[in-house]
């Protein structure tokens, strides 16, 4: 309840007028004070009031201007920070057209080491990374350098993995395609018979067409041996539980280091190993068709599956092949030895449990003193039509004498007939019928158990014009 002082003011000055004694007048004066007591009392608790709340006001803002300051600088820097990064990407935008327009210009040394260089920032770009390694492939395609090869590939991959095994693949095919197309060229220039010619000419002419197209064509072998050196690490390093890439088809490993890796799995169909070290590798791919395997000494790895082994045995023997136009010991190696082959052999077909003919072995048969090797491609179906005709003629003689030639091929299934007692294979050489009367099954309880598309192995002797079955192996069921 408020007090109304102002009127009980006016009624002590009121009975301070009517006042007769001196005890009156002393009590008025006392009762004057005491309202004046309580007026100021009241004043100075409502001027408390404010004053809290001018302190808690005064506090708030010392407390909260710090908070107002490190919030501007949030701001300010956040301004900033955006206008840096706008002005990043403008830089980037301008280095991306340079490196663009660089590309649009006359293919050149210079001109693809400013490229390699330029393409650097942006492998690990967000937004051009793609584009860059798109770049990479296309210069792939154009490159004819073995060393700008090699530098693209490592500022760009660093190194052959699992996490970038596709990319390897895409790269390879690049390089198939770009060989095919520098081997048409050169062979349109005269080719090999054209070098060797020039060779023969006293007088040396300036390098021409034919020089440059041979020079293109040794880069990207080079290039291939690079790639197959870094599949080779990648082959050695520790395989994920699911594999990214197994389809290694038509790969062209080219005096590569396989060594010591592991090639259980892929798909190595129409795959190139032409003076590949294989010395302790794991050999158990899963498809090896049409693979081709050229001064190779595949016998060194630490094992073979069985299938291919047998293949390997039949097909890729040491100095037994026209189209091996490598020596697999190499320019200044010593020969292999047959008995060294064989021992080879034995341990391999004792790993891979199968049933191997170790006392005739395909070995030898083409006389390579008197082959020309060319350098970096396969020979020419003229130059080697001489060297079949021989080995032809070989075939007949001993085909007629009284000792029946044996041999051993490896095919699919084409056609199986136990009313005439014939097997259909389909080899490298195509189709041919072999007599299965008597034969020995390797694999398969009879012939009832053989289907069209197996792939088998067939161990033969040839009596004039007739090819006698002794053995068929089944293939495709070895490794079940």
């Amino acid at each position: 309840m408020s007090v109304d002082i102002a009127s009980i003011k006016d009624r002590l000055v009121t009975l301070a007028e009517s006042a007769t004694t001196a005890s009156d007048y002393k009590t008025v004066a006392e009762a004057l004070k005491a309202l004046a007591d309580y007026e100021k009392a009241s004043t100075d608790a409502a001027n408390q009031a404010k004053l809290v709340r001018y302190e808690f006001i005064k506090s708030f803002s010392t407390g909260i201007v710090p908070f107002l300051t490190l919030l501007t600088l949030a701001i300010t820097i956040y301004f900033q920070w955006s206008q840096a990064k706008i002005t990043s990407r403008a830089n980037e935008d301008a280095q991306w057209r340079t490196v663009v327009e660089t590309m649009t210009k006359d293919p050149r040394p210079t001109t693809n080491a400013l490229v390699l260089t330029g393409l650097i920032p942006f492998y690990d770009s967000d937004r051009y990374r793609d584009q860059a390694f798109e770049i990479v492939f296309l210069l792939t395609r154009q490159l004819a350098h073995a060393t700008f090869f090699e530098t693209l590939f490592n500022t760009a991959f660093r190194s052959a993995s699992w996490e970038n095994a596709k990319d390897v693949m895409r790269l390879s095919k690049m390089l198939n395609s770009s060989f095919a197309d520098a081997d048409k060229h050169f062979e349109a220039l005269g080719g090999a018979e054209a070098l060797a010619e020039r060779a023969n000419m006293k007088s040396r002419k300036p390098p021409d067409d034919l020089d440059k197209a041979d020079h293109q064509r040794n880069e990207i072998v080079q290039e291939m041996t690079f790639l197959g050196n870094q599949v080779g690490h990648l082959l050695r390093q520790k395989r994920p539980s699911a594999l990214p890439v197994s389809d290694f088809s038509g790969f062209r490993f080219i005096e590569a280091d396989l060594s010591n890796t592991d090639l259980t799995g892929l798909n190595l169909s129409s795959a190139e190993f032409t003076r590949v070290t294989l010395d302790g590798a794991t050999l158990a791919p899963e498809k090896f068709d049409d693979a081709y395997w050229n001064g190779t000494k595949w016998w060194n790895a630490a094992k073979i599956s069985g299938p291919l082994l047998i293949h390997l045995i039949a097909n890729a023997a040491p100095y037994g092949r026209t189209d091996e136009y490598y020596l697999p010991e190499g320019p200044d190696g010593p020969r292999i030895g047959r008995a060294d082959y064989v021992k080879a052999l034995e341990k391999l077909c004792a790993k891979a449990d199968v049933s191997c003919d170790l006392e005739h072995p395909p070995f030898g048969g083409v006389d390579w003193k008197t082959r020309e090797k060319l350098r970096t491609h396969r020979e020419s179906a003229a130059a080697q039509a001489p060297v079949a005709t021989e080995r032809e003629k070989k075939a007949e003689e001993l085909s007629t004498s009284k000792r029946p030639l044996s041999g051993f091929i490896t095919g699919s299934v084409v056609k199986i007939s136990i009313d005439e007692d014939i097997i259909v294979v389909k080899s490298k050489k195509g189709p041919d019928a072999y007599e299965i009367k008597g034969v020995k099954w390797t694999g398969y309880k009879d012939e009832k158990e053989v289907s069209v598309g197996d792939l088998v192995a067939v161990k033969y002797i040839l009596l004039g014009s007739k090819k006698i079955a002794k053995e068929v192996t089944a293939l495709s069921r070895l490794n079940r």
